[in-house]
């Protein structure tokens, strides 16, 4: 037996792949800039950087996420496909932590 794969909506298809795309924004400029401070560890100016970028990528995410739940509320007979889409994003989260308690770990190491 074969499964078709539901016909979407061209804005539910929109609203199911932004998620995808913000977390992999997320995700790479996160990683981005933990490698150039993990490839100069004395720089100061990319623990600030990073920091800077996790509050910004964090209420942009935020943002994101409370429309996602609004949006799955409007779009009720979507409403697993879209909070499914969500949850993706919340994965930035521990890697955030992971990145942050290495770099406060890589710091105790060096002084």
């Amino acid at each position: 037996m074969e499964i078709k794969e539901q016909k979407l909506p061209h804005h539910i298809t929109w609203i199911k792949q932004i998620p995808t795309w913000l977390f992999g924004a997320s995700f790479v400029g996160g990683t981005i800039v933990f490698t150039l401070y993990l490839l100069n560890l004395k720089s100061e100016n990319y623990i600030e950087i990073g920091f800077t970028y996790i509050l910004i990528a964090a209420t942009i995410n935020s943002v994101v996420f409370i429309g996602l739940a609004i949006a799955s509320f409007i779009h009720k007979q979507y409403q697993t496909i879209i909070l499914a889409r969500a949850t993706l994003m919340l994965l930035n989260i521990p890697i955030s932590i992971l990145y942050i308690l290495i770099v406060i770990y890589s710091k105790q190491l060096i002084f």
